[in-house]
């Protein structure tokens, strides 16, 4: 099982893990245009600092919506750049379905939890 190395918080909504081999970037509540900043910040962090793949947890979220879409296209267009691996946790079905409807599977791995160590 892999161990937490390190969890920081970026204030409320958004929290960021890093594990052996993946970094995990978890939402939780409204997701709108201020937390989305500060995700893509702390993604863009993720990407300078550490050479894993990522998980984007969303299973804490009121909905899926616009700004979480393109957060997603964001981190997928930014991990493909440097052949990473981006999975999206997701666990409410309706919400799955929101998220295969715009293509998000073609972009990345739907996990409904984040994998304890990510296949090659």
């Amino acid at each position: 099982m892999a161990q937490a190395q390190q969890c920081t918080s970026h204030g409320p909504g958004l929290s960021l893990q890093f594990r052996d081999g993946i970094s995990v970037l978890a939402l939780s509540g409204a997701v709108d245009r201020e937390l989305v900043g500060r995700a893509c910040a702390a993604l863009q962090g993720v990407l300078v600092e550490h050479d894993d793949a990522l998980a984007i947890d969303i299973s804490a979220i009121d909905t899926v919506n616009g700004a979480v879409l393109g957060l997603l296209l964001r981190a997928s267009r930014r991990l493909a750049w440097r052949n990473r691996r981006l999975y999206v946790a997701c666990v409410r079905p309706d919400e799955v379905a929101r998220l295969r409807i715009a293509g998000i599977d073609e972009l990345a791995t739907l996990v409904d939890a984040v994998p304890e160590s990510p296949s090659p």
